[in-house]
């Protein structure tokens, strides 16, 4: 399957650029997508981003800690395929982009948020096939950020009455301070 999908590099120009931006920055959506819904969201949206937040740093501790315990060389590594992205030589299992991404997705499903669950499924799967495409992440690596991401988001989603009590003094310190901010500007 990767060689399949990485034999595609080098044979068009846009292509390889397109999935070159999908592979490196589609990424950041999901800090602007969790900045927007703190910031423009009322407590409910807030604490939405929180636990999205969460599940994201959840599934990525999970993820740091397979790699402490199992590594998997990336395909360039092994000299397969060809590589659009220069990377680190560490562990490709799993990548941490799909995992990233996917939390978010599983999560915003979690909270019943389903269209904005199908967009952030959908940019996994760009996201995921884009790593593979320039070489840096087997197909395997994409997949296995599934179950450590479902595992992440489902563990934060069945703490989140505790975790949402920690955090609630910093809602509310948050929405002061806009409240006091906004009292400065706007004028009687």
């Amino acid at each position: 399957m990767f060689r399949f999908i990485n034999s595609f590099a080098e044979s068009n120009v846009s292509l390889d650029k397109a999935m070159i931006f999908a592979a490196l920055y589609l990424i950041y959506t999901v800090p602007l997508f969790l900045l927007a819904l703190w910031i423009m969201g009322n407590d409910k949206k807030k604490k939405e981003a929180l636990l999205v937040f969460l599940s994201v740093l959840a599934s990525l501790t999970l993820a740091w800690l397979i790699t402490k315990f199992y590594y998997h060389p990336r395909p360039f590594v092994v000299g397969l395929g060809k590589e659009l992205i220069k990377h680190a030589a560490d562990s490709s299992f799993p990548s941490d982009h799909a995992t990233f991404i996917f939390a978010v997705a599983f999560a915003l499903l979690l909270i019943k948020e389903y269209w904005e669950s199908l967009i952030f499924f959908a940019l996994f799967l760009a996201v995921g096939f884009a790593r593979v495409y320039c070489g840096i992440h087997f197909p395997y690596d994409i997949l296995g950020a599934i179950p450590i991401s479902m595992l992440g988001a489902f563990a934060s989603f069945m703490l989140r009455n505790t975790l949402f009590s920690l955090f609630s003094g910093l809602i509310r310190f948050y929405n002061n301070i806009l409240k006091r901010l906004s009292n400065l500007f706007v004028s009687k």
